[in-house]
């Protein structure tokens, strides 16, 4: 009922703002025709940023609507707080368009006939008739609303639900621009030769780590409609900002090629050191969930002491482990560079940046008496409260995604030119976005049938972000890449667990990317059971690495079959030639420690010490992945000639195998069968790689031979060209997403 409540008034309002767009439309027009009603100076004044209102609400009411189903509304509520620069320009600016209206109407019968009788709820059969002043009127009491509403939803959202936390901190922010929208910023005057008031809103703000004078800080960055401002905040029972420098963005520009010297003096830590500070980070998390299971008098003292570590540790990571810059070059010669972990973010400062300066081509330099004004309201202003910090937040994770979430990205669609592309793909950790993977380069000609899978492990995740690239990608930023398109999906934990699959179709910047997501929840371990130390791989059981890794397949086979699917399937002799024994060491000694670092390692060797890794780990099991107890099985059903009957058999073995075995094997399958596929480049065939792995995957029990050793290697390579020949994942109707449900993005 509250939900439903919110979405009436929501369309009320909507109406009362499309009356006021319909209404500007011809103003506009006859302000640039021989007979004007009003001049275009004044039809921007009266409307000023009532299209930017209509469509924030346009999009907000259409997530409403879209997320009513499952009662998810809490990431629509954030994102509209998140603009609420645009309702500060409205109210800083609505006292002069209620002046310029009354003028106007007093001078001009036409416009005043107009202004006296606007027909709100066109379209509707009960239309409602409102002068000019009431319709402007409506947004200045929408602020209050806004945070009536929040205000009400929360007291009607149970403290587990996922929505609880988001809609706490959008209330808090609402909360405090309510507070402070009474305090107008003076407006700036370019001396007696600026006769127009400018009106001051902030477009955008948020964390970044400023390395300009050579060491890593961190300062909150504000970008308002007229200029840039970099601000330290200091925290206490009330917060503030002390001003570091302000830019007007006339005077500011950005520096598209990142040059060497900037970058060879970004102050840089130890990988080994950001690798160990993670591995800290996740166990202090772990230590506060056992400790809120104690029941101990003193548990709040130990919790608030293990808090702190966690935001010292955390505090660290996010300022020493960004390194994409964003570089900021003043007129007067004065340069900043600023570090960010996503690239999404990146683009999007870029973006607003330009976009800014481009409407506002006469901004001023503050004087000390409007730098001392506005750094004081600064706490009024901002959207972003706090660095993306678990420490710092609520303790309800329900909205948080834990676990391994699958992604197929099926198809890509609406080039206007053909171009190959690439994508990145980036994922946070409780607001805290970096890299997770990047695809290989994608052929136009196999776009509309890509297929491609990745496999991401998420803690405390709750967005994930697309960027699209052209191609021409080897260079030496990310600066010097062309972005084709980016956008982002909420993760909902809830909507994800409803069914296996969830198809969604996303826009890129006039690309349409369409993509399936799959989400397995994992329980983080006892804090007990955690060592600090990621458990080795090779020579164990596959079955407790799957168990440990949360994965049905293990990431070393997902992520070698990725990199040989990337790079490796037009090479000639993929998986017969062997790689650099040195490289091959180096990347088993990397995925014995460190995943993480092993996948981004192994980009930089050759792509045979790859392959060679892949055929080491499987080499290394202690029981080959078809067993030794169903050797003499496979070497009897390969020796049946009615090819049918040899096919059910073989099903009916490769069943019997664990669920480890059987779901790694389906998958090694089908990756050598995409590799036969480029035959005619890389000279292997199903046979080729049926000798090359059936030594490996089939063995007979040690001390048990039956057979001599060239009869073995015969059952070896004929018994996995025939599982090869049967296309396993084919044969097994592997579960393909067929809901057409979509994500909000």
């Amino acid at each position: 009922m509250v939900l439903e409540r919110i979405m009436y008034y929501e369309r009320q309002y909507l109406k009362g703002l499309e009356a006021l767009a319909l209404l500007m439309k011809p103003l506009k027009m006859a302000a640039s025709s021989s007979q004007p009603v009003l001049s275009t100076l004044q039809v921007q004044t009266i409307f000023f940023q009532v299209p930017e209102l209509l469509e924030l609400h346009q999009q907000f009411y259409q997530g409403l609507k879209q997320s009513q189903e499952q009662q998810l509304v809490g990431h629509l509520f954030q994102r509209l707080v998140k603009q609420l620069g645009i309702y500060r320009a409205f109210i800083s600016n609505h006292q002069l368009s209620l002046l310029t209206v009354r003028k106007c109407s007093s001078s001009d019968q036409r416009f005043q006939n107009l202004a006296a009788s606007i027909k709100v709820g066109v379209y509707t059969g009960d239309p409602i008739f409102y002068t000019l002043e009431e319709l402007l009127l409506m947004p200045i009491d929408r602020v209050t609303r806004n945070t009536l509403a929040l205000h009400d939803l929360l007291n009607h959202t149970p403290e587990e639900h996922p929505d609880h936390p988001l809609l706490q901190e959008a209330l808090s922010i609402s909360k405090d621009f309510l507070s402070g929208v009474n305090k107008e910023i003076v407006p700036q005057k370019n001396g007696e030769n600026t006769a127009r008031f400018k009106r001051r809103y902030l477009v955008k703000d948020g964390f970044l780590v400023d390395v300009s004078d050579g060491s890593r800080r961190l300062r909150h960055l504000f970008l308002f409609n007229d200029f840039l401002l970099c601000a330290k905040l200091k925290q206490g029972k009330q917060d503030y900002y002390k001003h570091e420098w302000s830019i007007p963005l006339t005077d500011l520009t950005l520096q598209s090629l990142v040059e060497e010297d900037i970058v060879a003096a970004i102050p840089i830590e130890s990988q080994e050191l950001i690798n160990d500070t993670r591995k800290l980070i996740h166990q202090t998390r772990l230590e506060i969930q056992e400790e809120k299971k104690q029941n101990r008098g003193s548990v709040k003292k130990v919790l608030d002491k293990t808090r702190k570590k966690l935001l010292d540790c955390e505090l660290w990571l996010i300022q020493n482990s960004p390194m994409m810059p964003l570089c900021i070059h003043s007129k007067i010669g004065k340069s900043y560079t600023f570090l960010l972990s996503s690239e999404f973010e990146l683009h999007e400062w870029k973006e607003q940046i330009e976009q800014a300066r481009n409407r506002n081509l006469d901004s001023v330099p503050l004087s000390l008496s409007d730098i001392m004004k506005l750094t004081s309201s600064l706490p009024q202003f901002r959207s972003t409260i706090r660095p993306p910090l678990q420490s710092s937040s609520d303790d309800n994770h329900s909205s948080l995604l834990f676990g391994t979430l699958e992604l197929r990205l099926h198809s890509l669609q609406g080039f206007q030119t053909p171009a190959s592309l690439y994508f990145s793909l980036e994922m946070d950790s409780f607001g805290y976005f970096e890299k997770f993977v990047e695809s290989g380069d994608i052929a136009p000609e196999t776009m509309t049938d890509w297929e491609k899978e990745f496999e991401l492990h998420a803690e405390g995740a709750q967005a994930l972000r697309f960027l699209s690239y052209e191609s021409c990608r080897r260079v030496t930023h990310c600066s010097q890449r062309r972005l084709m398109g980016r956008s982002q999906i909420q993760l909902d934990p809830n909507t994800l667990q409803a069914q296996d699959w969830r198809e969604i179709n996303l826009d890129l910047n006039g690309l349409h990317l369409s993509l399936s997501l799959k989400f397995t929840p994992r329980e983080l371990q006892p804090a007990c059971a955690l060592t600090g130390a990621q458990k080795e791989v090779f020579g164990k059981q596959i079955e407790s690495i799957v168990k440990n890794e949360g994965s049905p397949v293990p990431h070393l086979i997902r992520l070698c079959a990725a990199e040989v699917e990337s790079r490796g399937l037009n090479e000639v002799g993929i998986y017969r030639i062997s790689g650099l024994a040195t490289d091959v060491q180096s990347l088993k000694n990397l995925f014995n420690t460190d995943v993480k670092e092993a996948s981004s390692h192994m980009k930089t060797l050759d792509i045979h010490a790859v392959a060679g890794i892949l055929k080491l780990f499987l080499r290394e099991l202690p029981e080959p992945l078809l067993t030794f107890h169903l050797f003499k099985d496979f070497t009897r059903v390969i020796g049946i000639t009615d090819t049918v009957e040899r096919k059910e058999q073989l099903m009916c073995l490769v069943h019997c195998l664990p669920k480890a075995n059987f779901d790694t094997l389906v998958f090694l399958l089908d990756h050598l069968i995409r590799v036969a596929s480029f035959e005619s480049a890389n000279k292997m065939s199903l046979y080729n790689l049926a000798t090359v792995f059936g030594p490996t995957l089939l063995q007979q029990l040690p001390g048990d031979s039956p057979l001599d050793i060239s009869q073995e290697v015969v059952v070896q390579v004929q018994a996995l060209l025939h599982l090869l020949q049967c296309n396993l994942s084919i044969e097994e109707g592997q579960q393909k997403p067929t809901t057409s449900d979509s994500l909000e993005a």
